[in-house]
């Protein structure tokens, strides 16, 4: 078995790590195994009681250290199979999008879910919230160039890829199993109307100098059909800056305080922990949250602990649209 494993370690297999890991963890059960036979043998024939328990702890000792070892490899393992699965679906999703975009002759910007159970994309959300998630990894996977968590609280998100006017592309997790409250509040933010386009809110600035521009928390401006929400407070920027960046660009630069509107963390009732005395949040609800109470849509402007939910102005904002 030991010859095996050497093998393994130097072929050029697809995945010789996980057949090392496992021919290993064999390899070394079967020794500890043999080793406490023997021990337990050789004190049989000793007649010694004592001598007999002392061996056996010992041996039990390191049976017990090298099965905590090789839980600790297990999930390290795991990990790095459920990152490697949710990679591959954002990868395959992308070109599944991309497919649909070019050969259905579609323009301008687009939306796309993607269903890994068929292998198909749809810009349908209210389709796209039937879809089962397949989210794996419980933390964000930074090689899969998507925003969100795979596996979020339990709740298994599907992929969006998002495809603007101008070309940029950029994927998201969302929706998917469990979220049905999220889902109906997402729909319901992608039809949201911008209270001013970014070219618009560009033209109202015609001199060089460098004032500040104070973009409210809570509102929504569009570019290249794509609604961005400003979110944070002092949200202020040089005059300069705003005349000559994409609202895209200017997004990537602030992740704290701007954010497309249909990528944000939606936050319901759900995450709200009722005592006999009050109510608090469960989690702590970052800020660029969103969270509906009658009709009336909230941003956090800040990162929340404990309590203050909704209409809490000081650290809340009500999102503005457009008529």
């Amino acid at each position: 078995m030991l010859k095996s494993i050497m093998h393994l370690s130097n072929s050029k297999t697809r995945r010789p790590s996980r057949d090392v890991f496992y021919l290993a963890a064999e390899y070394y059960r079967r020794c500890f195994t043999n080793m406490k036979n023997m021990m337990l043998r050789f004190s049989y024939e000793e007649n010694s009681k004592w001598i007999y328990i002392s061996r056996a702890a010992y041996c039990d000792s390191y049976h017990s250290c090298f099965s905590r070892c090789l839980n600790s490899c297990f999930i390290a393992q795991m990990d790095k199979a459920n990152a490697a699965v949710d990679i591959a679906n954002v990868r395959d999703a992308k070109a599944a999008a991309i497919a649909d975009y070019l050969t259905s002759g579609k323009t301008g910007a687009a939306t796309y879910y993607y269903d890994a159970g068929s292998g198909t994309v749809t810009t349908d959300m209210t389709v796209a919230e039937k879809y089962t998630g397949y989210g794996k990894s419980a933390k964000d996977v930074a090689e899969d160039n998507a925003a969100g968590i795979p596996d979020e609280n339990g709740k298994a998100h599907i992929v969006s890829f998002t495809i603007a006017a101008d070309g940029t592309q950029s994927a998201a997790w969302t929706l998917g199993s469990g979220n049905e409250p999220e889902a109906s509040i997402a729909s319901s933010l992608a039809g949201l109307k911008a209270s001013s386009s970014w070219a618009s809110y560009q033209a109202t600035f015609t001199s060089d100098y460098n004032n500040d521009c104070i973009i409210d928390p809570g509102t929504i401006v569009s570019e290249n059909g794509i609604n961005y929400l400003f979110y944070s407070y002092n949200t202020q920027y040089g005059s300069n800056t705003i005349k000559n960046i994409s609202l895209a660009d200017l997004a990537a630069e602030n992740p704290g305080r701007i954010e497309v509107i249909t990528s944000a963390k939606i936050v319901t009732d759900a995450d709200i922990t009722v005592t006999q005395y009050n109510s608090y949040w469960t989690n702590k609800v970052s800020a660029g949250s969103i969270y509906e109470s009658n009709g009336i849509y909230y941003v956090a402007k800040v990162d929340i602990t404990g309590h203050n939910i909704p209409p809490d102005a000081a650290q809340w904002e009500v999102i503005k649209t457009g008529s």
